[in-house]
């Protein structure tokens, strides 16, 4: 919810700079994750403390999500009603 947030410009400041769409990269426009609206994950070292950081799991799990989720075109009320739909049928 809060990367949804990031996208739609509501969370707060220091959340929202860790929100970096693949798109926007110079080098990875071109790349299938840019058109399916994946964000960048930033390199870390260690996988047990770096990879909870906010900046890391927040990406990681927004591109974890199906293509329809991650769609910026749908509003905020029908993502978390698809994303509460998704969850259950996971778990």
């Amino acid at each position: 919810m809060m990367m949804r947030r990031c996208q739609d410009a509501t969370a707060p400041q220091y959340l929202a700079v860790h929100w970096s769409p693949v798109s926007e990269t110079a080098s990875r426009q071109h790349l299938r994750s840019a058109v399916s609206h994946q964000l960048t994950v930033p390199p870390h070292r260690r996988t047990t403390y770096d990879g909870r950081a906010f900046a890391v799991a927040g990406p990681s799990t927004w591109n974890s999500l199906p293509k329809r989720l991650r769609d910026p075109s749908s509003s905020f009320a029908v993502f978390a009603r698809l994303l509460k739909a998704f969850l259950f049928s996971e778990y």
